[in-house]
């Protein structure tokens, strides 16, 4: 017996599911759950990291000024929220600045 909003794995067609697609919206939403801070001028990464609240509008950086190790490069953040840092990082989570 089948109720209303109860979850059916496979449809009545004989079909299976698309298992790909939901394996792959998976795997990005655990690659995501961190941003890493990278040099724009050496690829390098820097000491920042910071774990995904969820809130696009969260501070993540405010007058914040990050040194490269490699190629001793400044970088000075005056205000970075989470949802641009989310836009800007690419598939793995590195945003270059």
């Amino acid at each position: 017996m089948v109720c209303e909003g109860d979850i059916i794995p496979f449809s009545f067609t004989g079909r299976k599911p698309e298992v790909n697609v939901y394996v792959a919206y998976v795997e990005e939403k655990v690659r995501m759950q961190q941003i890493d801070l990278y040099c724009r001028k050496c690829r390098c990464k820097t000491d920042f990291s910071n774990q995904l609240t969820g809130n696009p509008e969260f501070q993540l950086l405010f007058k914040a000024i990050v040194k490269c190790h490699t190629c001793r490069r400044v970088l000075k953040i005056p205000k970075l929220l989470e949802g641009e840092a989310v836009a800007q990082a690419d598939s793995s989570g590195r945003v270059y600045r």
